[in-house]
């Protein structure tokens, strides 16, 4: 019984999804693969005939994308704030023991090959390495993807990652790319880049006493690759999310947090769409 209720729940989810937002099969998989709470979306989905909808963990909202945070286009490059332990990220490339390490250091500045040679890397010497270190990563990692067949097999790329790896050939995207592969070849070192996006529109999200027409979300991971700030490309793909177009958001929320113009709700991204 219990079962045929649940079966039932997803086909209404089906059903409704389908009519409000026109999204395809990809998309349902991935509403899917929040398995947790689902029931109780579903629930919520199948008792309500607005726009947005919230269960016990999850939210999903519709609205129009009014700020991004960070705006710098390269911003995705790996910073020495964005390091965990500086010291024991250059001695990885300083004597490189992985096929990813070996490959990355190829494409080294003569420069920089030279200092690493001859330098030992401790708390003396870091701040130059480190300078040089970066300033090479944030050429290379615009001109090829560092990623080498059955890298996935030693460290956690998901398919969708893999798919994009495939199809990405542009600088910028190639460099947001390689971002994401090292932060899956360094996940102790190396800080997750993440995409503040703000939300406006209408009269939703009244949550908790928090009445706002404002969510501001959190992204990070592949879901980023559709909002990080970079040239538009002349055939922009269907998933590329723009400022100012019109998106559909599945989230969980967070805290409420203060903003000149009062309570906005800050949230946990899980997957964005842009609704034409």
């Amino acid at each position: 019984m219990i079962k045929s209720r649940w079966i039932l729940a997803c086909f209404l989810l089906l059903l409704i999804m389908g009519s409000l937002f026109a999204v395809s099969e990809d998309d349902l998989n991935r509403i899917f693969y929040l398995n947790s709470g689902l029931r109780e979306l579903s629930e919520s989905l199948e008792n309500n005939s607005a726009a947005n909808y919230r269960s016990d963990k999850f939210v999903i909202v519709i609205g129009s994308v009014a700020s991004l945070f960070p705006q710098k286009n390269s911003a995705y490059l790996i910073t020495e704030d964005d390091l965990i332990d500086p010291i024991g990220f250059v001695k990885s490339f300083k004597n490189p023991s992985s096929a990813f390490t070996k490959k990355v250091a190829e494409q080294f500045s003569s420069r920089l090959k030279t200092s690493m040679e001859q330098s030992d890397v401790n708390n003396q010497t870091i701040t130059a390495l480190l300078r040089d270190l970066l300033r090479d990563f944030s050429r290379i990692m615009r001109r090829e993807i560092f990623y080498q067949p059955g890298l996935e097999k030693q460290v956690p790329l998901s398919e969708e990652l893999l798919q994009l790896i495939a199809k990405t050939t542009d600088g910028d995207e190639m460099g947001f790319i390689n971002r994401l592969i090292f932060e899956a070849v360094f996940p102790k070192n190396i800080k997750k880049f993440e995409i503040s996006l703000n939300l406006q529109d209408g009269e939703w999200l009244d949550f908790d006493k928090v009445k706002t027409y404002q969510l501001d979300v959190l992204f990070d991971g592949v879901e980023c690759f559709k909002i990080f700030n970079r040239r538009e490309p002349t055939k922009a793909s269907e998933e590329y999310v723009p400022l100012n177009s019109k998106a559909m958001i599945i989230a969980s929320l967070i805290k409420p947090i203060q903003k000149e113009d009062g309570l906005v709700w800050q949230a946990k991204g899980y997957y964005i769409r842009r609704i034409p």
